[in-house]
Order: structure tokens, then sequence, then C-alpha cells
């Protein structure tokens, strides 16, 4: 799915991901706690893009069967989901400095074809069909240029997400020191 690009810096954490890492290593139930916790402060973001959903289909058609099913379906258009990352980069964008992706460790998603659409449509440079082209336009026209849903709500929810993610990064530093200290002082 294609990433939505803007002139908005997200918030940097360092040592976010090899901390949470650590955690998973030697204490799941805590890194288990810790994702919840990451979930009910990033809440905000989820909460703000599920009411930049449109409760109606956003084009005409698009409750209409596409492959079987429709295309929007306003009760499941709203499943917007968070997990975190902590994957490392592909080799391929380590070897050109990170230039192709990042890898974040909070993923705010949707989950439905049709939310997605919605929400992208649009951020191609090149033209893929002359009715998709028409497509991408209405939306623009109706609703605004992509992303519609998702960096909306992120940019609206930054700084309160900020505020609430930094006590819980400082918790897990803790923690995982102190395992770490734990590992180091039953070794030696």
């Amino acid at each position: 799915m294609p990433r939505a690009v803007a002139n908005m810096t997200p918030p940097k954490v360092e040592g976010l991901k090899e901390t949470l890492k650590v955690l998973g290593r030697f204490d799941q139930t805590l890194r288990k706690s810790f994702t919840r916790d990451f979930k009910e402060a990033v809440a905000p973001t989820v909460e703000a893009a599920k009411a930049n959903v449109p409760t109606v289909p956003p084009l005409s058609g698009w409750e209409r069967n596409w492959n079987d099913r429709p295309l929007w379906d306003g009760k499941e258009e709203r499943r917007i989901k968070l997990r975190l990352n902590t994957r490392r980069a592909r080799r391929r964008n380590l070897e050109k400095g990170l230039v192709y992706e990042s890898v974040g460790t909070v993923v705010v998603q949707a989950t439905q074809r049709g939310l997605s659409v919605f929400d992208m449509a649009g951020r191609r440079n090149e033209p893929s069909s002359v009715r998709g082209d028409l497509m991408v336009k209405n939306l623009n026209d109706r609703w605004r240029v992509a992303s519609r849903v998702m960096w909306p709500a992120a940019e609206e929810t930054r700084d309160e997400v900020t505020r609430n993610c930094m006590p819980i990064v400082k918790r897990a530093e803790l923690e995982a020191q102190r395992i770490l200290a734990m590992k180091t002082i039953n070794r030696g």
C-alpha cells in the first residue's frame, strides 16, 4: 500500500525498536503490556481517522459489486488498526541509506480495501486508466487530495500522541536496562 508523504516530520525516538526487541526476547508479558500501552496512547489518531471516514460511499457505484463484493461497506470501512512494527529495513534499502522506506514503530493502518482506495487513490504519478483518472479527479474534487483519512488524522493528533507515548518510552527503556542488568549480574 502506498504511503502518504507530506511536510510533517514524524516524532523520532531513538532506540525504541531495539528496546522493544530486548523486552520481547526476555519478557513476552512485559512486551505485550507495552503494546497495549502504545495502543491506548495512539488511540486519538485511530479515532480521528475513523471520524474522517465517510459513512456513505464516497462515489456513486462503490456500493455495487467489485469482484463479487461491494467496494464500500459503511460498517466495515471503519476498521483501522494499530500495530507495532520493529522489523528491520530491507537490505536493499539499508544499502541506499533508507531512501525508500523508513521502518516505523507504531503503524496505524486501514484494513479494508475500500478505505485504502479512498484514502490513497491518486498518489501514483502516472495515469493508470481513463476511468481511474476520472475516479481520482472526482475524489479530489469532492473530498481532498490523498491521503484523505490517515495522514490528516496523524497530523491532527501528533502532539497529543507524542505526549502520550513519551512516558511509555521512558518506562520501556528503564525496564530494558533493568532486565539487561539482571542478566549481566546473573552471568557474572
